[in-house]
């Protein structure tokens, strides 16, 4: 498998990580540990495609883990923004 391949794979293992934690420290206010899980896992993938279309010269699997932790965090605020306006 390509670094690549790692990467997005890491990308959403890391996304469900910061999901399940996220999900931990907000208690009464996320999407339950499956949901949190799922959507740290989206945004992690997210972050991670967004960081490999950023980045096309080079690649290195620590900035787009980063990247990847990031876009879990966006995707989990967004998620929780909008489940607040239904």
């Amino acid at each position: 498998m390509s670094d690549v391949g790692v990467g997005f794979i890491l990308s959403a293992l890391l996304g469900a990580l910061v999901g399940w934690v996220g999900g931990m420290m907000i208690k009464g206010k996320g999407f339950g540990p499956f949901w949190n899980i799922i959507v740290g896992a989206i945004g992690g993938f997210t972050g991670g495609c967004l960081f490999y279309v950023v980045t096309l010269i080079s690649y290195n699997v620590n900035y787009h883990v980063a990247f990847a932790a990031i876009g879990a965090i966006l995707i989990m605020c967004l998620a929780a923004i909008l489940k607040k306006k239904q």
